[in-house]
């Protein structure tokens, strides 16, 4: 067996070349995963929704950059599916919140007329 990038020979389970130090195809490391951006903006737009009432619109907002974060981490190439179950879920709490707050007004006005 020899070195794919110099040549150089190379014993049988050698994992690297001592010539030139390239790693054959098997036992080449692997490139860490980086956190999806959209994960953690999910999460970030779904604490910030449980702050700031906009209707449920920065909710929503969280539940879409959630999914587009868990979308692409089950792909792969991405980690941090933890982040967007978080903004997920924080992101539904605050929907959910808003449509109570709102049938409770709205049953609270038609009470009065």
């Amino acid at each position: 067996m020899y070195c794919n990038n110099c040549g150089a020979p190379l014993n049988d389970g050698q994992d690297k070349c001592p010539n030139c130090g390239f790693y054959t195809k098997e036992t080449a490391p692997k490139k860490p995963l980086k956190v999806d951006g959209f994960s953690i903006t999910g999460m970030v737009v779904g604490l910030v929704s449980l702050i700031i009432d906009f209707f449920g619109i920065i909710g929503i907002c969280a539940v879409v950059f959630s999914g587009i974060g868990l979308a692409r981490i089950s792909k792969g190439g991405y980690k941090g599916k933890g982040f967007a179950i978080t903004g997920l879920v924080l992101g539904i709490i605050d929907i959910v919140y808003r449509i109570i707050i709102v049938a409770a007004c709205s049953a609270a006005i038609n009470s009065l007329l």
